[in-house]
This record gives C-alpha cells, structure tokens and sequence, in this order.
C-alpha cells in the first residue's frame, strides 16, 4: 500500500472518519486519488469517485472568486472588498452584494460565472443534493464535540439513529450558501483548484490570480498568514495555501501549492470543527514525487465490504 493511502485508510479503520475521498493532482492531471470507506453505513454503500459531500467553509473561496471578478468588471473597487470581513456573515453578505450586482442569484452567477466558465458540470459540483450519490453525514459518538453537539442542536430534527460508532445527521442544506452551501465531488473540487492554477485567465486575469493568494500585510509591515479566504503555510520547504471547511456531518480541506502547482482535495463525512491538517499526514508522501500514477493504481475504492452504487 502506498504510504499517502495508508494515511488515509488509518482514517477510516481508526474510525476517524466513516469514508474519505482524497485526490493529489497537478495543474492539468490527477496524479493520485483514493475513496474508502461508507457513504451510507446502514445501507453499505461505500464511497467512490461519483460521491459528493458537503463543502462547508470552502465554499468561501468561491464567493471570493466571484467578487474578484465583479472587480474586474469594473462593478465595485477592490477597495470596497474590506467592508466584508473573513466571517460567516462577511461572506453571506458578499454573496447578497454579487446578487445585487450581477441581478442573479448567488448560486446562478457561481454555477455560470464560474464553474461552468471552468467546465465544471452541476454533477460534480453545486449547490443541491443528489441523495442517490451523497454521503450521509456522521457525527462520532464518543468524541470531545458529541456532548456540545447534544446541547446546540435540536435532536430530533438533526439526528438520526445510531450506526456503529457514528450518530447519522439528518439530510439537510445550509442556510448560506455564500459561506458553506457547495457540494462536490473530489474532482470538481479539484478541476476548480486546478483552474486557480493554471494562469490562462479563464477564472481570474493573473493579476486578480496573484492578489487572491498574496498575504496580507499587518500594521508593522511583517507578513500574515492569511490572503483572500485562503491561509499560508509550509509543509517542509513548500508553500501552500489551504481552507478547511467543517460542520455537522461534514469535513473537508482543500490546498494549492502555487511554485510546485500541485494540489490536493479531502472529503470526510463526519463533523469537523477546526483545521485537523490531515493534508500535512497525505501530502508530505505525494509532494516530492514527480511519477504520474497510473489510472487503475489510482483506483483505490471500496475497501467496506457491501454494494457499490449503481
């Protein structure tokens, strides 16, 4: 076994995470990708390259993506974009200002604008459900935020039975789609991300590329760890910038390494609170390899034993 898989399956057998989806690539390929694990542990149905899961917080890359673009088209300053704070409500009202601009829906202007300018289908990413290809959302039951998760939500509309170790979270949507709406595939996560590197200007002109991953400089001119909805930092001696996405039932991180134009997207569905940088763990066997891995050793699906989805 691979070592990158073997990270990821220590997620799924140390119970961790009930299934993964993960996927290295580089700016015009899939270099490696594995999918273990349950979709859907009652039904066992296992988790593969067709299967979709909730963004969370990622989806705040997207919106910046949007109001960078609205920039370009001369619709509103650069200047104006620091009225709107990195916060759940900054990016929701961002989201009302592209709809206010553009006279289109959120979603409409993301799925038009953006992804289908990338050639990105709805199947692979979006803002609704597909129940026959998306994961089920879990929360685990003995863990540090199953208590709180007790407290803060009404139980009996957010959760169902219990599963193995897991507590299933009720189907459900969010409430702000400019902050935490989209749902994907690792591979339309990964076409985006791709996208952001590739530098033809299909998605952002260079410069509005640049500015989207330049760090912010703070009061006393030394460099912060933050750009437009993405956060630096270095796993060995390369930079990348990365967002991790969590919430009830789902987790998720997605990264860029711009000098090595690499990339790599992670999909769990189970409750994520915090940045748990489980890229750190997978990326640090991938990054320094050049080699193309083949198509069917990229294969890595279903290691629960049950029916695959048809």
């Amino acid at each position: 076994m691979h070592p990158a898989a073997r990270v990821l399956h220590e997620q799924v057998a140390g119970e961790r995470t009930p299934g993964i989806s993960y996927l290295h690539f580089s700016g015009d390929a899939i270099l490696f990708r594995h999918h273990e694990g349950a979709a859907d542990i009652a039904r066992r149905v296992t988790i593969d390259r067709e299967t979709t899961f909730n963004a969370q917080s990622v989806t705040k890359t997207v919106t910046t993506v949007a109001a960078l673009q609205l920039v370009e088209s001369g619709a509103i300053a650069l200047a104006d974009l620091a009225h709107f704070p990195y916060s759940n409500p900054g990016h929701q009202l961002l989201g009302q200002l592209v709809e206010s601009l553009t006279g289109m829906r959120y979603e409409c202007y993301i799925t038009e604008e953006v992804l289908a300018r990338i050639g990105v289908t709805a199947d692979e990413l979006g803002f609704s459900v597909d129940s026959a290809r998306h994961a089920c959302g879990y929360h685990k039951r003995r863990s540090s935020t199953y208590p709180s998760s007790e407290l803060l939500l009404d139980r009996s509309r957010a959760h169902g039975g219990c599963e193995d170790a897991w507590q299933r979270c009720r189907p459900h949507y969010n409430n702000g789609p400019a902050y935490r709406g989209l749902i994907g595939t690792a591979d339309g996560f990964a076409r985006y991300l791709q996208a952001l590197l590739d530098g033809s200007g299909t998605l952002l002109t260079p410069a509005s590329q640049d500015l989207l991953f330049a760090e912010h400089l703070l009061s006393d001119g030394t460099r912060a760890p933050t750009a437009l909805s993405w956060f630096r930092g270095a796993l060995g001696v390369h930079r990348y910038f990365d967002h991790a996405g969590g919430g009830g039932g789902y987790y998720a991180e997605v990264r860029v390494y711009p000098e090595l134009r690499r990339g790599s997207v992670l999909l769990c569905n189970r409750t994520g609170f915090r940045n748990d940088r489980i890229l750190d763990e997978v990326d640090r066997h991938l990054v320094d390899s050049m080699a193309t891995v083949s198509e069917d050793a990229r294969a890595r699906d279903a290691v629960l034993s049950g029916p695959q989805r048809t």
